[in-house]
């Protein structure tokens, strides 16, 4: 009797934790049953009821060797889950990537590998919702600017009975609730250095009727962004002037691309501010003239019959420099030239190189 109850209470704690796993250890066919866990990849359920086999089962050699089979696919399953999760994301199929670390974790939930991918992966999910959301608050508060002329008019015409419009029923209410959206837009995008959303926001919320805006934190965003903007225009400033200085000391493919970069930034920028424009208008002569060396070093490989060196210089610069109609007329003369003296030499006759 005394037996019994040493042993009835760790009976009870295995059935509360092991349950089924605990009392399928000990059925005869529990190979069978594993090999078919295995087959369905539910392997965390089929190392569940191997974790209470003992040396005394009667297949515990087989079941051990199932066991290390499992232990070499979890590895294997992680990895290819991983893979196709990854694959849909960049598809931008976010849901059934979702289900496939949901699913995957429901055979494997101790594994460390699929749960990192997963929080990688919720965060990744979480940013574009954020871009959604701000896509709906910008698209929100051009919505309310756009109709504020036809609100008002509405208002006056029937100042008593405007609200039987759906719209316009809690109209204010929501102008004042996206404009202080806004406010917080500029302050989380200065906060990113993203000073050109936060120039967008704050444009927005000075075009929104909004009478309740909170003023304070309006203008300290505007004073963030008013020294941010600052702080922006010396940086691009320098940088231009550093590159002018390097194209003074001479043209290098490197450099015409980096100045082109550059140019490419400063036009989206289309700052106001006097400096930077007259640099902005140096860069560009200094970067043009380089360009245009650069040509004519290929036009001078073309009249040496070094034909094919100067088409790949000028197919380099039409790299850098997309566009260039004067790149394009050099590169489709060369070309030209170039099939007519391999038609010419299979043909066994021989030609001088026509000058440009």
């Amino acid at each position: 009797m005394k037996r019994l109850l040493v042993v009835t209470p760790l009976l009870v704690i295995q059935l509360m934790f092991g349950g089924c796993a605990y009392l399928s250890s000990f059925s005869a066919d529990l190979p069978e049953k594993i090999d078919s866990l295995i087959q369905q990849q539910e392997y965390a359920e089929a190392l569940a009821m191997l974790e209470y086999v003992r040396p005394s089962h009667a297949d515990y050699s087989r079941l051990m060797q199932q066991k290390k089979r499992i232990e070499k696919l979890i590895p294997e399953f992680e990895k290819a889950t991983i893979k196709k999760a990854q694959r849909l994301t960049r598809q931008e199929k976010w849901y059934p990537a979702q289900q496939t670390y949901e699913q995957a974790l429901a055979k494997v939930p101790q594994s460390k590998a699929i749960r990192q991918a997963q929080e990688k992966f919720l965060q990744q999910r979480e940013n574009y919702l954020k871009q959604l959301e701000l896509s709906l608050l910008l698209n929100r508060a051009n919505w309310l600017i756009k109709n504020a002329p036809i609100q008002k008019e509405i208002v006056r015409v029937i100042p008593d009975d405007y609200q039987r419009y759906d719209e316009l029923r809690n109209y204010p209410e929501l102008v004042d609730e996206t404009a202080n959206h806004l406010v917080e837009c500029i302050k989380s995008a200065l906060e990113a250095s993203d000073y050109n959303l936060a120039e967008t926001c704050l444009n927005l919320v000075e075009h929104i009727d909004s009478k309740n805006v909170d003023k304070k934190q309006l203008a300290i965003a505007k004073k963030k962004l008013a020294q941010a903007d600052k702080a922006e225009v010396r940086k691009q400033n320098n940088k231009t002037r550093a590159l002018i200085t390097e194209l003074k000391q001479g043209y290098s493919e490197d450099n015409l691309r980096r100045a082109r970069r550059h140019l490419n930034v400063l036009r989206k920028q289309n700052s106001r501010d006097i400096t930077s424009i007259k640099l902005r208008k140096e860069l560009e002569r200094r970067y043009r003239k380089g360009i245009d060396q650069k040509i004519a070093a290929g036009r001078r490989l073309y009249s040496s019959g070094k034909i094919q060196e100067a088409l790949d210089e000028w197919n380099s610069l039409l790299e850098i420099d997309p566009g260039n109609q004067k790149l394009e007329a050099h590169i489709d003369r060369a070309e030209r030239v170039l099939k007519k003296l391999e038609k010419l030499s299979t043909e066994g006759a021989a030609i001088q190189p026509p000058k440009p």
